[in-house]
């Protein structure tokens, strides 16, 4: 078995030709993401969960994930990778700079702001302004991410949020 790394049903269509959006420009909206692991992946294991546009604000205390019983010790973290922002400073991955150490070993749903770490990368108030184009991702360690195991969720986002 070998670490994978797959796409949610939302990161597809997003980056799609022709782009599929679900939103208004200029207002908070909720977007949907959902992943069911097609086969079992290695300690590691990641999927990319959704990009995010350059001026878009994360609401943690809005956005939610649910998921799956992962097995026994396997934690979940969520993040970004590298990207740069508009003035063309790089902006270093993070793979838990939103949160870590959110237990899956049993399904659940939680506000995303519940996480018991919150990652560097949120403000005061859990929330993070993406200056760039970001893609968010999510971890799992502590062991494998097992086939069919899912997350779901809501992520509460605002285009040039204040």
């Amino acid at each position: 078995m070998a670490t994978t790394q797959q796409k949610t049903t939302q990161h597809t269509a997003y980056t799609a030709s022709p782009r599929v959006l679900n939103r208004r420009p200029g207002m908070v909206f909720f977007q949907e993401f959902d992943h069911v692991q097609d086969a079992a992946g290695d300690d590691g294991s990641s999927v990319l969960v959704y990009p995010i546009e350059a001026g878009t604000r994360l609401y943690l205390h809005v956005s939610t994930i649910r998921f799956s019983a992962f097995g026994a010790s396997r934690v979940m973290k969520l993040g970004w990778q590298a990207y740069t922002d508009p003035d063309g400073t790089a902006v270093l991955a993070d793979d838990d700079g939103i949160f870590a150490g959110l237990d899956v070993s049993a399904a659940g749903n939680k506000r995303m702001i519940e996480a018991p770490t919150l990652g560097a990368g949120m403000d005061a108030n859990g929330t993070r302004l993406f200056q760039g184009s970001a893609v968010l991702i999510a971890t799992v360690t502590g062991g494998t991410w097992p086939d069919d195991a899912a997350i779901s969720g809501l992520l509460a986002l605002a285009p040039g949020g204040p």
